[in-house]
């Protein structure tokens, strides 16, 4: 390596890793958000029209 090498071209799974750690961090936060919490909010943007 001299310097001027990219070093996304070592490793081939580099572009699909941060769509996987945003659909992971995304899966998360809907898993702990109460179901409850969902429910209100859309009674409430449905109060709102």
């Amino acid at each position: 390596m001299n310097g001027f090498e990219d070093p996304r071209d070592q490793d081939p799974r580099e572009p699909e890793l941060p769509r996987w750690i945003f659909l992971h961090a995304l899966r998360v936060t809907i898993g702990r958000t109460p179901v409850w919490l969902v429910a209100a909010g859309m009674l409430a943007a449905l109060a709102a029209v």
